[in-house]
Protein backbone atom coordinates (compact mmCIF):
# COMPACT_ATOMS: atom_id res chain seq x y z
CA UNK A 1 0.00 0.00 0.00
CA UNK A 2 1.35 3.40 -0.91
CA UNK A 3 1.94 6.08 1.69
CA UNK A 4 -0.69 8.28 0.01
CA UNK A 5 -3.32 5.52 0.19
CA UNK A 6 -2.82 4.93 3.93
CA UNK A 7 -4.03 8.39 5.04
CA UNK A 8 -7.03 8.09 2.72
CA UNK A 9 -7.94 4.73 4.25
CA UNK A 10 -7.46 6.12 7.76
CA UNK A 11 -9.66 9.11 6.90
CA UNK A 12 -12.35 6.78 5.56
CA UNK A 13 -12.18 4.71 8.75
CA UNK A 14 -12.41 7.86 10.89
CA UNK A 15 -15.41 9.06 8.86
CA UNK A 16 -17.09 5.68 9.36
CA UNK A 17 -16.56 5.88 13.11
CA UNK A 18 -18.04 9.37 13.21
CA UNK A 19 -21.06 8.17 11.28
CA UNK A 20 -21.63 5.35 13.75
CA UNK A 21 -21.27 7.66 16.73
CA UNK A 22 -23.63 10.25 15.31
CA UNK A 23 -23.25 13.83 16.38
CA UNK A 24 -24.79 16.80 18.13
CA UNK A 25 -27.13 17.64 15.23
CA UNK A 26 -28.48 14.09 15.18
CA UNK A 27 -28.93 14.20 18.97
CA UNK A 28 -30.83 17.49 18.75
CA UNK A 29 -33.32 16.06 16.27
CA UNK A 30 -33.81 12.91 18.34
CA UNK A 31 -34.16 14.89 21.60
CA UNK A 32 -36.77 17.26 20.14
CA UNK A 33 -38.71 14.29 18.78
CA UNK A 34 -38.49 12.74 22.25
CA UNK A 35 -40.10 15.86 23.73
CA UNK A 36 -42.84 15.66 21.09
CA UNK A 37 -43.52 12.05 22.02
CA UNK A 38 -43.56 12.61 25.77
CA UNK A 39 -45.84 15.61 25.24
CA UNK A 40 -48.22 13.30 23.39
CA UNK A 41 -48.15 10.90 26.35
CA UNK A 42 -49.07 13.68 28.76
CA UNK A 43 -51.71 15.09 26.41
CA UNK A 44 -53.39 11.70 26.34
CA UNK A 45 -53.14 11.53 30.13
CA UNK A 46 -54.69 15.00 30.39
CA UNK A 47 -57.58 13.85 28.20
CA UNK A 48 -58.19 10.85 30.46
CA UNK A 49 -58.00 12.94 33.64
CA UNK A 50 -60.37 15.58 32.30
CA UNK A 51 -63.07 13.35 30.83
CA UNK A 52 -62.17 14.07 27.21
CA UNK A 53 -62.18 10.43 26.07
CA UNK A 54 -64.94 8.02 25.35
CA UNK A 55 -65.05 4.27 24.82
CA UNK A 56 -63.07 4.38 21.62
CA UNK A 57 -59.44 3.73 20.76
CA UNK A 58 -59.58 6.25 17.92
CA UNK A 59 -59.36 9.65 19.63
CA UNK A 60 -57.55 12.87 18.67
CA UNK A 61 -55.33 12.41 21.74
CA UNK A 62 -54.23 8.98 20.52
CA UNK A 63 -53.65 10.54 17.11
CA UNK A 64 -51.16 13.02 18.61
CA UNK A 65 -49.49 10.27 20.64
CA UNK A 66 -49.13 7.86 17.73
CA UNK A 67 -48.16 10.74 15.45
CA UNK A 68 -45.19 11.40 17.75
CA UNK A 69 -44.30 7.73 17.54
CA UNK A 70 -44.53 7.86 13.74
CA UNK A 71 -42.15 10.83 13.55
CA UNK A 72 -39.60 9.04 15.72
CA UNK A 73 -39.97 5.85 13.69
CA UNK A 74 -39.59 7.63 10.36
CA UNK A 75 -36.49 9.49 11.52
CA UNK A 76 -34.73 6.41 12.87
CA UNK A 77 -35.93 4.18 10.04
CA UNK A 78 -34.73 6.58 7.35
CA UNK A 79 -31.25 6.75 8.87
CA UNK A 80 -31.12 2.98 9.22
CA UNK A 81 -32.14 2.40 5.60
CA UNK A 82 -29.68 5.02 4.33
CA UNK A 83 -26.72 3.56 6.19
CA UNK A 84 -27.63 -0.05 5.33
CA UNK A 85 -27.74 1.06 1.70
CA UNK A 86 -24.20 2.39 2.13
CA UNK A 87 -23.01 -1.06 3.14
CA UNK A 88 -23.35 -1.01 6.89
CA UNK A 89 -24.68 -3.96 8.88
CA UNK A 90 -28.08 -3.12 10.37
CA UNK A 91 -26.72 -3.52 13.89
CA UNK A 92 -24.32 -0.59 13.39
CA UNK A 93 -26.40 1.42 10.93
CA UNK A 94 -27.66 3.75 13.66
CA UNK A 95 -25.47 5.89 15.92
CA UNK A 96 -24.49 4.31 19.22
CA UNK A 97 -27.39 4.35 21.68
CA UNK A 98 -30.14 4.62 19.07
CA UNK A 99 -30.78 1.00 18.12
CA UNK A 100 -32.73 0.45 21.38
CA UNK A 101 -34.87 3.44 20.35
CA UNK A 102 -35.80 1.70 17.12
CA UNK A 103 -36.62 -1.41 19.16
CA UNK A 104 -38.80 0.87 21.29
CA UNK A 105 -40.67 2.07 18.18
CA UNK A 106 -41.38 -1.53 17.17
CA UNK A 107 -42.38 -2.44 20.73
CA UNK A 108 -44.69 0.58 20.92
CA UNK A 109 -46.33 -0.44 17.65
CA UNK A 110 -46.97 -4.00 18.84
CA UNK A 111 -48.11 -2.78 22.25
CA UNK A 112 -50.51 -0.35 20.57
CA UNK A 113 -52.11 -3.24 18.70
CA UNK A 114 -52.22 -5.25 21.93
CA UNK A 115 -53.82 -2.26 23.65
CA UNK A 116 -56.59 -2.20 21.05
CA UNK A 117 -57.24 -5.91 21.61
CA UNK A 118 -57.04 -5.46 25.38
CA UNK A 119 -59.76 -2.80 25.26
CA UNK A 120 -61.99 -5.00 23.16
CA UNK A 121 -61.58 -7.99 25.46
CA UNK A 122 -61.41 -6.43 28.93
CA UNK A 123 -62.93 -2.99 28.37
CA UNK A 124 -61.43 0.45 28.91
CA UNK A 125 -59.40 1.23 31.99
CA UNK A 126 -60.60 3.81 34.49
CA UNK A 127 -58.48 6.08 36.68
CA UNK A 128 -55.43 4.32 38.13
CA UNK A 129 -56.16 1.18 36.11
CA UNK A 130 -54.82 2.96 33.02
CA UNK A 131 -51.38 3.26 34.64
CA UNK A 132 -51.17 -0.42 35.55
CA UNK A 133 -52.66 -1.99 32.43
CA UNK A 134 -50.08 -4.45 30.98
CA UNK A 135 -50.57 -3.10 27.47
CA UNK A 136 -50.00 0.47 28.71
CA UNK A 137 -46.88 -0.60 30.62
CA UNK A 138 -45.55 -2.11 27.39
CA UNK A 139 -46.27 1.21 25.66
CA UNK A 140 -44.38 2.99 28.43
CA UNK A 141 -41.39 0.69 28.01
CA UNK A 142 -41.31 1.51 24.32
CA UNK A 143 -41.46 5.24 25.07
CA UNK A 144 -38.62 4.92 27.58
CA UNK A 145 -36.37 3.24 25.00
CA UNK A 146 -37.16 5.97 22.47
CA UNK A 147 -36.91 9.14 24.57
CA UNK A 148 -33.74 8.13 26.44
CA UNK A 149 -31.74 7.61 23.21
CA UNK A 150 -29.95 10.99 23.13
CA UNK A 151 -28.92 10.51 26.76
CA UNK A 152 -27.50 7.06 25.98
CA UNK A 153 -25.71 8.35 22.89
CA UNK A 154 -24.05 11.21 24.78
CA UNK A 155 -23.11 8.91 27.65
CA UNK A 156 -21.32 6.47 25.36
CA UNK A 157 -19.14 9.03 23.64
CA UNK A 158 -15.56 8.81 24.77
CA UNK A 159 -13.75 11.72 26.29
CA UNK A 160 -12.93 13.35 29.59
CA UNK A 161 -15.59 14.76 31.91
CA UNK A 162 -17.31 17.62 30.11
CA UNK A 163 -20.46 19.72 30.19
CA UNK A 164 -23.66 17.77 29.65
CA UNK A 165 -24.96 18.48 26.12
CA UNK A 166 -28.44 19.99 25.97
CA UNK A 167 -29.93 17.18 23.85
CA UNK A 168 -28.99 14.80 26.67
CA UNK A 169 -30.69 17.18 29.15
CA UNK A 170 -33.90 17.14 27.07
CA UNK A 171 -33.72 13.36 26.79
CA UNK A 172 -33.27 13.10 30.57
CA UNK A 173 -36.31 15.35 31.08
CA UNK A 174 -38.38 13.07 28.83
CA UNK A 175 -37.04 10.00 30.64
CA UNK A 176 -37.86 11.41 34.07
CA UNK A 177 -41.30 12.34 32.80
CA UNK A 178 -42.18 8.84 31.58
CA UNK A 179 -41.38 7.49 35.05
CA UNK A 180 -43.39 10.20 36.81
CA UNK A 181 -46.26 9.71 34.37
CA UNK A 182 -46.68 6.08 35.36
CA UNK A 183 -46.27 6.92 39.06
CA UNK A 184 -48.52 9.99 39.07
CA UNK A 185 -50.66 8.23 41.67
CA UNK A 186 -47.88 9.09 44.17
CA UNK A 187 -46.46 12.48 43.23
CA UNK A 188 -46.72 15.70 45.20
CA UNK A 189 -46.29 17.83 42.07
CA UNK A 190 -49.42 16.39 40.46
CA UNK A 191 -51.63 16.58 43.57
CA UNK A 192 -50.84 19.63 45.73
CA UNK A 193 -54.57 20.00 46.40
CA UNK A 194 -54.51 16.98 48.72
CA UNK A 195 -52.31 18.86 51.19
CA UNK A 196 -54.67 21.84 51.37
CA UNK A 197 -57.86 19.93 52.21
CA UNK A 198 -58.20 17.23 54.81
CA UNK A 199 -60.13 14.22 53.59
CA UNK A 200 -61.25 11.30 55.75
CA UNK A 201 -60.89 13.34 58.95
CA UNK A 202 -62.23 10.43 61.01
CA UNK A 203 -59.27 8.26 59.95
CA UNK A 204 -56.56 10.36 58.26
CA UNK A 205 -53.89 7.68 58.59
CA UNK A 206 -54.28 6.14 55.08
CA UNK A 207 -54.14 9.59 53.47
CA UNK A 208 -51.15 10.63 55.59
CA UNK A 209 -49.22 7.53 54.52
CA UNK A 210 -50.17 8.20 50.90
CA UNK A 211 -48.98 11.80 51.02
CA UNK A 212 -45.65 10.74 52.53
CA UNK A 213 -45.15 8.49 49.50
CA UNK A 214 -46.11 11.46 47.29
CA UNK A 215 -42.88 13.14 48.47
CA UNK A 216 -40.52 10.17 48.66
CA UNK A 217 -41.23 8.53 45.30
CA UNK A 218 -40.58 11.61 43.10
CA UNK A 219 -37.49 12.26 45.22
CA UNK A 220 -36.14 8.85 44.23
CA UNK A 221 -36.85 9.49 40.55
CA UNK A 222 -35.42 13.01 40.43
CA UNK A 223 -32.34 12.38 42.54
CA UNK A 224 -31.49 9.20 40.66
CA UNK A 225 -31.55 11.19 37.41
CA UNK A 226 -29.55 14.11 38.85
CA UNK A 227 -26.85 11.96 40.41
CA UNK A 228 -26.54 9.77 37.33
CA UNK A 229 -25.95 12.86 35.19
CA UNK A 230 -23.46 14.24 37.72
CA UNK A 231 -21.47 11.04 37.58
CA UNK A 232 -20.83 11.61 33.87
CA UNK A 233 -20.94 15.38 33.30
CA UNK A 234 -20.94 18.81 34.81
CA UNK A 235 -24.37 20.39 34.27
CA UNK A 236 -24.90 23.52 32.17
CA UNK A 237 -26.58 26.51 33.83
CA UNK A 238 -30.34 26.04 33.77
CA UNK A 239 -30.29 22.25 33.34
CA UNK A 240 -31.53 21.49 36.86
CA UNK A 241 -34.23 24.14 36.49
CA UNK A 242 -35.45 22.63 33.24
CA UNK A 243 -35.51 19.12 34.69
CA UNK A 244 -37.44 20.05 37.84
CA UNK A 245 -39.79 22.75 36.55
CA UNK A 246 -40.31 21.06 33.17
CA UNK A 247 -41.36 17.82 34.80
CA UNK A 248 -43.49 19.60 37.41
CA UNK A 249 -45.24 21.51 34.62
CA UNK A 250 -46.02 18.26 32.82
CA UNK A 251 -47.43 16.80 36.05
CA UNK A 252 -49.43 19.89 36.98
CA UNK A 253 -51.04 20.45 33.58
CA UNK A 254 -51.96 16.80 33.17
CA UNK A 255 -54.04 16.89 36.38
CA UNK A 256 -55.03 20.56 36.20
CA UNK A 257 -58.70 19.82 36.77
CA UNK A 258 -57.76 18.70 40.31
CA UNK A 259 -55.13 21.28 41.24
CA UNK A 260 -56.03 24.42 39.30
CA UNK A 261 -56.08 26.53 42.47
CA UNK A 262 -52.54 25.51 43.41
CA UNK A 263 -50.87 27.09 40.36
CA UNK A 264 -48.55 29.05 42.66
CA UNK A 265 -46.61 25.84 43.36
CA UNK A 266 -44.92 26.19 39.96
CA UNK A 267 -43.28 29.60 40.57
CA UNK A 268 -42.31 28.35 44.03
CA UNK A 269 -40.51 25.41 42.43
CA UNK A 270 -38.84 27.80 40.00
CA UNK A 271 -37.47 29.80 42.92
CA UNK A 272 -36.35 26.56 44.59
CA UNK A 273 -34.43 25.47 41.51
CA UNK A 274 -32.68 28.84 41.31
CA UNK A 275 -31.40 28.20 44.81
CA UNK A 276 -30.40 24.67 43.82
CA UNK A 277 -28.57 26.00 40.76
CA UNK A 278 -26.64 28.34 43.05
CA UNK A 279 -25.79 25.49 45.42
CA UNK A 280 -24.56 23.42 42.51
CA UNK A 281 -22.22 26.19 41.34
CA UNK A 282 -21.02 26.76 44.91
CA UNK A 283 -20.42 23.11 45.82
CA UNK A 284 -19.33 21.78 42.40
CA UNK A 285 -20.35 18.20 43.30
CA UNK A 286 -18.58 15.39 41.44
CA UNK A 287 -17.85 11.74 42.25
CA UNK A 288 -14.30 12.86 43.06
CA UNK A 289 -15.54 15.59 45.43
CA UNK A 290 -17.44 13.18 47.64
CA UNK A 291 -18.32 15.49 50.51
CA UNK A 292 -19.69 18.10 48.10
CA UNK A 293 -21.69 15.39 46.32
CA UNK A 294 -23.15 14.08 49.58
CA UNK A 295 -24.07 17.60 50.72
CA UNK A 296 -25.68 18.43 47.38
CA UNK A 297 -27.67 15.16 47.34
CA UNK A 298 -28.93 15.87 50.87
CA UNK A 299 -29.72 19.53 50.28
CA UNK A 300 -31.64 19.36 46.99
CA UNK A 301 -34.77 17.63 48.42
CA UNK A 302 -34.71 19.97 51.45
CA UNK A 303 -34.79 23.08 49.27
CA UNK A 304 -37.29 21.64 46.80
CA UNK A 305 -39.92 20.60 49.34
CA UNK A 306 -39.39 23.48 51.76
CA UNK A 307 -40.34 25.86 48.95
CA UNK A 308 -43.19 23.55 47.91
CA UNK A 309 -44.74 23.35 51.38
CA UNK A 310 -44.00 27.01 52.16
CA UNK A 311 -46.01 28.06 49.11
CA UNK A 312 -48.95 25.88 50.13
CA UNK A 313 -48.85 27.11 53.74
CA UNK A 314 -48.58 30.80 52.86
CA UNK A 315 -51.32 30.84 50.21
CA UNK A 316 -53.93 28.31 51.31
CA UNK A 317 -52.63 26.55 54.39
CA UNK A 318 -52.21 22.80 54.81
CA UNK A 319 -53.76 20.39 57.26
CA UNK A 320 -50.45 18.74 58.11
CA UNK A 321 -48.69 19.81 61.31
CA UNK A 322 -45.04 20.86 61.15
CA UNK A 323 -44.04 17.42 62.43
CA UNK A 324 -45.33 15.92 59.18
CA UNK A 325 -44.31 18.33 56.44
CA UNK A 326 -40.89 19.13 57.86
CA UNK A 327 -40.25 15.52 58.82
CA UNK A 328 -41.06 14.12 55.38
CA UNK A 329 -38.86 16.83 53.82
CA UNK A 330 -35.92 15.69 55.93
CA UNK A 331 -36.73 12.06 55.14
CA UNK A 332 -36.57 12.92 51.42
CA UNK A 333 -33.13 14.40 52.01
CA UNK A 334 -31.97 11.15 53.59
CA UNK A 335 -33.20 9.39 50.44
CA UNK A 336 -31.08 11.73 48.32
CA UNK A 337 -28.06 11.15 50.55
CA UNK A 338 -28.53 7.39 50.34
CA UNK A 339 -28.69 7.46 46.56
CA UNK A 340 -25.40 9.38 46.47
CA UNK A 341 -23.76 6.34 48.09
CA UNK A 342 -24.63 4.33 44.99
CA UNK A 343 -23.16 6.93 42.62
CA UNK A 344 -19.99 7.42 44.68
CA UNK A 345 -19.74 4.48 47.08
CA UNK A 346 -17.16 4.43 49.87
CA UNK A 347 -13.93 2.74 48.78
CA UNK A 348 -13.52 -0.92 49.66
CA UNK A 349 -10.32 -1.47 51.66
CA UNK A 350 -7.85 -3.74 49.93
CA UNK A 351 -7.80 -7.21 51.41
CA UNK A 352 -4.70 -7.96 53.40
CA UNK A 353 -2.95 -11.02 52.08
CA UNK A 354 -2.01 -13.46 54.87
CA UNK A 355 1.70 -13.83 55.39
CA UNK A 356 3.34 -17.25 55.08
Amino acid sequence: MSEAAAPRQAATKTSAIETVLGGLRFDWVAALLAVVLISGVYLDGWAHNNGRVDDSFFTPWHAVLYGGLLLNGLFLGAVLVRNVGRGRHWRVALPHGYLPALVGVVLFGFAGGADLVWHEVFGFEEDIEALLSPSHLALGTGVFLIVSASFRAAWRRSGARSTMPWPAVLALLATISIFTFFTQFANAFSSPNLYTQQLFSNNPYPLEVTLIAYVLLPTVILMTAFLLALRRWSLPPGALTLLVVGNALFMYVERISYNREQWYVLPALLLATLVIEGLYRLLDPTPQRVIALRLFAFTVPVVLFLFYFAALILVQGIWWAIHMWLGVTLMASVVGLGLSLLVAPPPIPAETMPSN
